[in-house]
């Protein structure tokens, strides 16, 4: 059975720390799911 996953991450002015949160996400979803996805979501609120 295949698993597919998706990741929706509420952000506000974290521009610098998003390539360290996606590989350390990247890390874990790799071993965790056939598919997978981060949606990085930013409504400028």
């Amino acid at each position: 059975m295949s698993v597919e996953l998706s990741v929706v991450v509420p952000v506000f002015n974290e521009e610098e720390n998003l390539p360290e949160l996606s590989q350390r996400f990247a890390a874990v979803l790799g071993t965790a799911a056939s598919s997978w996805e981060i949606l990085f979501v930013d409504d400028g609120s």
